[in-house]
């Protein structure tokens, strides 16, 4: 009997170890493998961004990916806010490496007035986790150095986004 404990014991200390040791982030959902899994933003960059220079195509380009990251109420762009603007976007971060992740409302989206004002009604609760559900689009960065390639996510409908921790 105190064998069975101790191994339950164990076990429950063995898991607590690797979640705080992993960050217990959640899994992503992605079909680039062929399975889904709720990623990181360093998690899809890892996986996406994997050629060196522009001239190679990357293969999560168009693939359907499930991401998710606290939402950066600073970088929040739509056409109540910004009218002039010609395009709706926000921007994702990831909370270890502080790496962010533009996500663009798909242009004409009839439910982006109702995206965005999902995401204003969370503004105030502090730290926001979401779960974004959309396709991965490819950008080409150009600097003085050269070409690298860029990602980022694209969004149509509401229920693309979900709240990850109801008690945000």
């Amino acid at each position: 009997m105190k064998n069975k404990v101790f191994m339950i014991v164990l076990g429950i200390s063995a898991s607590l170890l690797f979640c705080w040791s992993e960050g217990c982030s959640p899994r992503i959902s992605r079909v680039l493998g062929g399975k889904q899994d709720v990623l990181s933003i360093e998690q899809l960059a890892a996986e996406c961004l994997t050629a060196s220079g522009c001239d190679q195509p990357l293969l999560c380009q168009d693939s359907p990916v499930r991401v998710w990251g606290f939402i950066d109420y600073a970088n929040v762009f739509d056409h109540q806010r910004f009218p002039q603007l010609p395009y709706e976007k926000f921007v994702i971060r990831d909370g270890r490496s502080g790496r962010s992740l533009e996500v663009w409302v798909q242009a004409g989206a009839t439910e982006s007035k109702a995206i965005f004002r999902q995401i204003r009604q969370w503004a105030g609760k502090g730290p926001t986790a979401v779960i974004l559900s959309g396709k991965v689009q490819t950008v080409k960065l150009f600097s003085r150095a050269g070409c690298k390639h860029g990602i980022k996510l694209i969004i149509g409908k509401k229920k693309h986004l979900e709240l990850l921790r109801p008690d945000n």
